[in-house]
């Protein structure tokens, strides 16, 4: 098993996390200042918000990632945010209870080491987190390379739109099409596995939610905190 559609839970989940979050991602475009390379990218053209902790890109020392820091703020804070990533970090623990731990461990040390990092959430598998904003956020094929290989990004799709007439995801290399509920989400190697989705219908509205940690951060964590130079 390499990767994981987990779903949602069965409660009021439409009405009390996906509407809020969709909500305050709304807001969040409005407000968003967006550079040029965070609009159009690789991946897509929708603006990105990121917020994290990450390593690598110059970087001689872990950081937090993070534009329009006041918007992002916001939008982590928001206690419907916090919901999601207890459901997800709680699904990932389920499905891949190896790759969790490794993670959360990894995580917890390096917080400990410095107390000043701080991840998207304080007790959660992942160090960086996207916010994909604008309202019309589907990705071109792609991979996420500079994550970590053999740990699995999450993706929680948002907003309204019938996931049967489009918003698929696609794993190119696994040669399957998979229908994408809003307010769900799934587990993939993004650093392995060619992935996109399909295109929603131009009257509808689609948001989405990636977590996910860098080998970069991982590898120096694994080194002692040095680079592999030193």
């Amino acid at each position: 098993v390499i990767a994981v559609l987990v779903g949602r839970p069965k409660d009021a989940w439409d009405d009390q996390v996906v509407s809020k979050i969709v909500e305050a991602m709304e807001e969040a475009t409005d407000r968003y200042r967006c550079p040029a390379a965070k609009c159009a990218h690789r991946r897509g053209d929708f603006p990105v918000a990121t917020t994290g902790v990450s390593h690598g890109g110059g970087r001689k020392a872990s950081a937090g990632a993070t534009h329009n820091a006041a918007v992002v703020h916001r939008l982590v804070r928001n206690p419907a945010l916090g919901r999601l990533g207890h459901f997800t970090a709680s699904a990932y623990a389920l499905a891949a209870p190896s790759l969790y731990q490794y993670s959360y461990d990894t995580l917890e040390e390096l917080q400990n080491a410095y107390p000043n990092l701080e991840p998207p959430f304080a007790q959660g598998p992942w160090a960086c987190s996207a916010f994909n904003l604008g309202g019309r956020a589907y990705s071109k094929e792609h991979t996420d390379h500079l994550n970590c290989p053999f740990l699995w990004c999450c993706i929680t799709a948002l907003s309204s739109f019938d996931h049967r007439a489009g918003r698929q995801l696609v794993l190119w290399d696994l040669n399957l099409v998979i229908d994408f509920p809003a307010g769900s989400t799934i587990f993939i190697p993004s650093a392995l596995l060619r992935h996109s989705n399909l295109a929603i219908q131009p009257h509808e509205r689609r948001y989405s939610f990636v977590q996910w940690s860098a080998g970069a951060l991982f590898r120096w964590a694994e080194l002692g905190y040095k680079s592999a130079k030193e």
